[in-house]
């Protein structure tokens, strides 16, 4: 999967939508920064701390705090999408299908607008929703996620969404 994901970002030729951990920029910053020095618009959506400084980057919570796993989503030229996931076992699901790569692209564009809603409204956005925005995400994850949210955000959290899990 780490091959096929740097080969299909070395391979773009427009346009490059990621969202990965920061770790995984050891063996993907080379080649996302080789995309935008050939003129590729790149676009970043980082899960962790990063200092890189190609295309737009954002940054959301480190990966300790996610739900989910270690996910990998990439849009290349609005034409090929890579979905995978780098827990074991490591799977991929690369699809040059329409519909499809519309909604990786539409994925990490949603994310990429929270990341810069977040960073603008944090004070405002945790007052109505919790930290971490506990309340809302605990209304739409599956019970098993909703209660790993509670745990990773920590003390005080299992007040915030009693009623939402019962």
């Amino acid at each position: 999967m780490i091959e096929r994901t740097a080969s299909l970002v070395g391979e773009a030729g427009q346009r490059i939508a990621i969202s990965l951990w920061a770790e995984d920029l050891d063996w993907l910053a080379g080649p996302l920064r080789s995309a935008s020095t050939s003129g590729c618009q790149v676009v970043v959506n980082v899960f962790g701390a990063t200092d890189l400084e190609i295309g737009e980057v954002f940054t959301h919570e480190e990966p300790a705090r996610t739900v989910g796993g270690h996910l990998l989503h990439l849009a290349v030229d609005q034409t090929t999408a890579l979905i995978g996931s780098l827990d074991e076992p490591v799977s991929a699901v690369f699809t040059q299908h329409p519909a499809l790569v519309g909604i990786v692209e539409k994925l990490i564009r949603d994310e990429t607008y929270l990341a810069a809603i977040y960073a603008r409204f944090t004070d405002d956005l945790e007052t109505e929703y919790g930290r971490h925005l506990v309340r809302l995400r605990s209304r739409f994850l599956p019970p098993d996620q909703a209660e790993q949210l509670i745990s990773i955000v920590g003390f005080g959290a299992d007040d915030q969404v009693t009623d939402l899990l019962t």
